[in-house]
């Protein structure tokens, strides 16, 4: 809606942008959305589906600090196990609600008087935020 003026949005559900929502949330920031382009979370792990996909990192420095992966056995994840840590997490932390899936954001502008930013996403939709924050990861 863009008349509605949100506190921040984000772009991206991989790790990156999950983990800006649940820090925005831990200092009580709830009024913010995540746009995804794609339809379901998970960034890179969601994309990179090819035989033998795994995190080359060890799963306890790989997860966050605030959310163990500790129940899971093996040192190096998979990428469906990596995946499903993702939703694990978001779910956990309530992020999932928060995002809008197949909003591509094609631009953003800032209105300098209002300081407010604007958002267009695919489709003709329209955001506005105080903050945007960009979690777009590598793909």
């Amino acid at each position: 809606d863009a008349t509605t003026i949100l506190d921040a949005i984000i772009i991206g559900s991989g790790l990156g942008g999950i983990c800006q929502a649940i820090k925005l949330k831990e200092r009580n920031i709830h009024h913010f959305l995540i746009l995804e382009k794609e339809n379901d979370l998970g960034g890179t792990w969601r994309d990179n589906t090819y035989l033998g996909a795994e995190c080359d990192v060890p799963i306890a420095l790989y997860s966050y600090s605030f959310a163990s992966a500790d129940r899971h056995y093996e040192t190096f994840l998979g990428q469906k196990a990596v995946l499903d840590y993702i939703r694990e997490v978001s779910d956990k932390y309530r992020v999932t609600e928060h995002i809008r899936y197949g909003a591509n954001v094609e631009g953003l502008s800032f209105d300098e008087d209002s300081c407010i930013w604007n958002v267009r996403v695919s489709g003709g939709g329209k955001y506005r935020a105080r903050f945007v924050i960009s979690a777009v990861g590598q793909l």
